[in-house]
């Protein structure tokens, strides 16, 4: 709607807030091509967004403006909002966490929005830097550099400084004398010491289990010097930093994420990366009778990546990392315990397919473990964990996987007697069964696999994850200082969310906090009649059942090559035949940036 300009006020905020910019490229503009975006106002005709708007107007004396009327809770956290995208100098930035404080303070004097906001201090400062788009670590630092020299703001405007290097000067000639003056703790602490009269083990298990002093001193204090404890605030600051942005993701938009993150920290090879690339299968694409012909001729061959036996196939571990980093969606980040990994091929042109990894089993899964009926005591004293697997990774190449069900022709091999047979030689355990689960909820392509049976769902919430460096610096932190509850948590099922809880536990991060929704389909596939009566120690290894199906993988390979030529056909018909080849490596922090910027997600 049209506004008289006269009758539009500016909010006298805006200008508290925000230094003046110049109007010449925006006068300009719309004198070429007139008003391309609306101002915000409220009901009152004051501005929540499009000041600058509104001062070129004026400038080239137009009578109206085109607006935007909208009711906000808040008009003042509006503004800010709306400002996320301005290019702010750091006084700017400052200016708006301090009129944000005061806001948030008053919402939650009033007792609403507590859902959002809390009630704690920390808290507010997240939600204020969120705002305001610097993480809290920063924006506490840019407040110290503000109380102490605000001059350096300039500095760090003008790119002559950085917020770090700003703030290591205020901290060397202000805050450091300040860490060094005498207290009377040393007094307070000896006559704690004489007191109580504890011994030294006493001691060192106090401080072991008490943050922030529950690391390696020894370690610390020689990299660190007296920066120790600083240094663990910061780090713990950095950690809550992340898990407030991962919160604001949807799962699929982490995912996208945590993928970027994983291409940006990789460092493979070129030359073998070029020629992995070059090897990808086009099987699924040309020409519709060499295509039907290929696959009804069609073999695979299995190639194990690690140390060679005579028996098998073998290829570079590195190329299947290549691999795995590039043709899947999902970041790859291995637990612990056992670990096979296996390329798998074209037999007629030695073209990649796909690649397969298998592992130590879940330890506990409601659902698989009602369907097995087996107990802790089968599981762990009769070592029957050990004869099972969990499926972690089934990747075919595009388009082989969608114009020909590549994914479902990967997880029948998963179950296949070179998989099984590679178990044996190098875990010298019978494999008797793998279990599985889907990427996202109830779609999976093992629905429909007669090889695999569905289950049900696993729980529906997970912890989120750091990104991976910050994890590994927390994870290693409570391997150091905690080795027995480490060791625990590793040893039951989800290790990675166990070692999460216990990092949460002991920073005094509150883990509910930062869970997402994620049900997964659980699937187990029996390759014996009579797996649930080894797997529950009713009968013995010698005993065992193979089924028809898994006695060849013939059975298999015939029912996917029907299933394939079936789907090819349809999609050539309806051209809806893929040609896309995925390869992840073109991914880039902008394009990402924009992706999310589109689900209205801001990354730093």
């Amino acid at each position: 709607m049209k506004i008289k300009l006269k009758d539009i006020k500016p909010n006298p905020i805006n200008d508290d807030i925000y230094s003046s910019t110049d109007l010449s490229d925006l006068v300009q503009s719309i004198k070429d091509n007139g008003q391309l975006e609306k101002i915000v106002i409220n009901k009152d005709n004051q501005i929540v967004s499009g000041h600058r708007r509104y001062y070129a107007h004026k400038q080239l004396g137009l009578k109206e403006i085109d607006c935007d009327v909208r009711d906000f809770d808040n008009d003042i956290i509006a503004l800010i909002e709306f400002n996320r995208s301005r290019v702010k100098s750091v006084q700017d930035i400052l200016n708006e966490s301090r009129v944000l404080e005061k806001e948030y303070k008053k919402i939650i004097g009033r007792g609403k929005r507590t859902d959002r906001l809390g009630k704690g201090r920390m808290t507010t400062l997240v939600e204020v830097s969120k705002s305001v788009g610097v993480g809290t670590t920063n924006l506490k630092k840019i407040k110290s550099i503000n109380n102490y020299e605000p001059e350096l703001l300039k500095k760090i405007d003008s790119k002559e400084l950085s917020i770090n290097q700003a703030y290591q000067k205020v901290r060397e000639k202000h805050m450091k004398s300040k860490q060094s003056t005498k207290s009377n703790f040393g007094v307070l602490f000896r006559n704690l010491l004489k007191k109580e009269n504890p011994s030294t083990e006493d001691v060192l298990k106090t401080l072991l289990t008490t943050y922030p002093y529950s690391l390696d001193l020894q370690k610390l204090v020689t990299q660190h010097k007296d920066n120790v404890v600083p240094m663990i605030e910061e780090k713990r600051d950095e950690l809550i930093d992340n898990l407030e942005f991962l919160k604001t993701l949807p799962v699929k938009q982490e995912v996208v994420y945590k993928k970027l993150k994983e291409i940006q920290r990789s460092e493979f090879d070129t030359t073998l990366k070029m020629n992995t690339f070059k090897n990808l299968s086009k099987l699924g694409s040309g020409n519709k009778k060499e295509v039907i012909k290929h696959i009804e001729q069609f073999d695979f061959e299995l190639h194990f990546m690690g140390e060679p036996k005579q028996r098998w196939h073998f290829s570079n571990l590195e190329e299947w990392n290549i691999l795995r980093t590039y043709i899947h969606t999902l970041e790859w980040y291995p637990n612990p315990g056992r670990l096979l990994r296996f390329k798998v091929s074209d037999k007629e042109t030695g073209e990649t397919l796909g690649v397969i990894s298998c592992g130590s089993d879940f330890t506990t899964l409601g659902v698989r473990d009602d369907f097995i009926g087996w107990s802790d005591l089968h599981k762990y004293d009769k070592h029957k964990l050990n004869h099972t697997s969990v499926v972690s990774s089934i990747v075919p190449v595009q388009p082989f996987g969608y114009n020909l069900l590549g994914g479902k022709l990967l997880a029948c091999i998963s179950t296949g007697e070179g998989v099984r047979e590679c178990w044996k030689d190098k875990y010298k355990d019978t494999l008797v069964g793998n279990t599985t689960t889907s990427l996202y909820g109830d779609y999976s392509m093992y629905n429909s696999i007669p090889l695999w049976k569905k289950l049900g769902h696993s729980k529906g919430e997970i912890l989120i994850k750091p990104d991976k460096e910050i994890y590994d610096y927390w994870k290693d932190f409570v391997k150091l200082n905690y080795p027995d509850y480490y060791k625990e948590a590793i040893s039951k099922t989800s290790p990675k969310q166990n070692v999460l809880n216990l990092i949460y536990r002991i920073l005094g991060i509150k883990g509910s906090d930062y869970k997402n929704e994620f049900n997964r389909g659980v699937y187990f596939s029996p390759f014996y009649e009579n797996t649930k009566e080894f797997l529950t120690d009713k009968i013995k290894e010698k005993d065992l059942v193979l089924k028809d199906k898994f006695k060849s993988d013939d059975w298999f390979l015939n029912w996917w090559k029907e299933k394939a030529i079936r789907r090819y056909t349809k999609l050539h018909k309806e051209g809806r035949l893929s040609k896309d080849v995925l390869w992840y490596d073109d991914m880039n922090e902008e394009n990402v940036k924009s992706y999310l910027m589109t689900k209205g997600i801001k990354i730093d």
